[in-house]
């Protein structure tokens, strides 16, 4: 999993600008003040931006130069260090840990293990001449040491495995593993079985502890592998037209995931307009879209107007007309609101092969930033 920046040679557009700006701001021209330089700034920051795209990196994708614009930078309020090598080896080890509690979950040495755990009971027999007993981690085959985490001690090393045990039953529908064992194998099923992915996430929050969420870039795959699992309406992501992906990483899993674009719609000025396309979320952090959205919506001079325009500059986007859309209407104090009920119809153009049955589906726009239509709350009644 790649959480990182544009792979490039070229040297950073945005690094090339903002250094500019700093340097307008520490030493602003006689008779300008640096709110005016931060205003300018503002306004032209995209075109900039989309002219040295021009120039150096024709032909490349305008992710690579909006990624590294709009997506936060290390030190930033609320932004996390890229996907590390650490973070790749510990997804990597939760796997293999719960795949193979998966293969011995069970097996009576499992179940013997487990109750031996349970009870707090002796790791190894004292008596050298009775046969050593399994542990949790040998079946498991827990390591000896958590990339990122360090060594683990015995009593470490069982408690590890037996959230794994436990994570392999929930995924079964077994959420004890004595009542599987007790009820008959196979016979425990509810319906309320663990997802894979839910069982991971729960599993590296319990190895790390880490209770933040933060903002981090997204490389375009790993968005589309995130909203193919957990976008609800629309689990295909296209990347035609994207300027940049943005995550929401709670210690070292992404939570949620939304993608920023050119505009899919019929504008005048379209150089003004951007699209917040997908917004997924696993659900297992609260506030974590609201904080996606909210940084989405800081970024809009980021990325807007990105040519000569005489359009202020609009971030819209879309909820069904059955929707709450709660996570839009938490963001009112941010200038999101809603504009306008969009009539579905057949798809056409670069939208042809989207779902035909949602596409006639009733939608709201919501708009936001300088450009942004009046709000209509009464929009909202229906839903």
């Amino acid at each position: 999993m790649r959480e990182d920046g544009p792979a490039t040679n070229q040297p950073s557009i945005a690094g090339t600008l903002l250094a500019a700006r700093d340097a307008l701001l520490r030493s602003p021209p006689e008779g300008v003040s640096k709110r005016e330089i931060q205003r300018w700034w503002n306004d032209n920051a995209a075109r900039l931006a989309r002219e040295a795209h021009d120039l150096h990196r024709a032909g490349r994708p305008l992710r690579e130069t909006f990624t590294e614009l709009a997506a936060p930078r290390a030190g930033q309020r609320k932004s996390s260090a890229p996907w590390s090598d650490a973070d790749r080896s510990r997804l990597a080890a939760v796997r293999a840990m719960l795949d193979r509690a998966a293969e011995v979950f069970e097996e009576q040495e499992t179940f013997d293990a487990w109750l031996r755990w349970r009870d707090g009971r002796p790791f190894e027999s004292e008596d050298d001449d009775d046969e050593l007993e399994w542990t949790l981690a040998d079946l498991v085959a827990v390591p000896i040491e958590l990339p990122g985490l360090g060594a683990l001690s015995h009593v470490e090393q069982e408690d590890v495995a037996a959230v794994a045990i436990a994570l392999a039953g929930q995924q079964r529908g077994a959420w004890m593993l004595e009542d599987y064992f007790r009820e008959g194998l196979g016979h425990t099923r509810d319906g309320s079985a663990l997802a894979p992915w839910a069982a991971e996430a729960v599993f590296l929050d319990a190895l790390t502890g880490d209770k933040r969420a933060r903002l981090v870039a997204v490389g375009p795959d790993d968005a589309s592998t995130f909203i193919a699992t957990h976008h609800s309406h629309l689990p295909r992501a296209n990347h035609r037209g994207l300027l940049y992906a943005l995550g929401v990483r709670r210690g070292g899993r992404l939570v949620c995931v939304g993608t920023v674009s050119t505009p899919t719609g019929r504008w005048e000025q379209p150089a003004a307009v951007v699209e917040l396309t997908r917004v997924a979320s696993d659900g297992t952090v609260r506030g974590a879209a609201s904080m996606l959205v909210s940084r989405v919506i800081d970024a809009l001079p980021l990325v807007a107007p990105r040519g000569s325009t005489t359009a202020d500059p609009v971030l819209v986007t879309y909820s069904l007309g059955s929707e709450e859309a709660a996570v839009y209407r938490a963001l009112r104090d941010k200038g999101l609101r809603p504009t306008k009920r969009v009539r579905g119809r057949r798809p056409a153009g670069a939208r042809k092969q989207s779902d035909d049955s949602l596409a006639r589906v009733d939608k709201v726009r919501w708009e936001a930033g300088p450009g942004a239509a009046p709000a209509d709350w009464t929009l909202l009644e229906a839903a």
